[in-house]
């Protein structure tokens, strides 16, 4: 079972799919979500500016990814490249660091240890 795709994800494969033009239709069939997803993932893009709608009035409208768009979607991939290496080192070990970082444990030395005495 695949794991469910978080916001950012969508948002990253549609601008990945707007490379070149294409309409909601296009985008839904290969996104595999929902038309509210979709909807709501569109009007987003296209408030930060990050795709552009093309050709109104004639047929379908589509979608182009922008600079900022590709600019967002060169960071996205880019973050998730490091993401992707540090995920390894992760599970590594049981206590969630990387296996390169060592965690130091603070150790009270015993002659300041307190004892309470009831």
């Amino acid at each position: 079972m695949s794991r469910k795709r978080d916001r950012i994800e969508v948002l990253a494969e549609i601008l990945s799919i707007c490379k070149t033009p294409h309409t909601k239709t296009f985008i839904r069939c290969h996104t595999s979500v929902s038309y509210e997803v979709l909807q709501s993932s569109i009007m987003q893009l296209v408030k930060r500016q990050w795709l552009l709608q093309d050709g109104e009035g004639c047929g379908q409208p589509k979608f182009t990814i922008t600079a900022k768009g590709r600019t967002f979607l060169k960071k996205w991939l880019e973050l998730q490249q490091i993401l992707g290496l540090d995920i390894k080192a992760v599970n590594s070990n049981s206590h969630g660091f990387p296996a390169d970082i060592r965690v130091e444990t603070a150790s009270v030395p015993s002659s300041s240890r307190s004892t309470r005495s009831e």
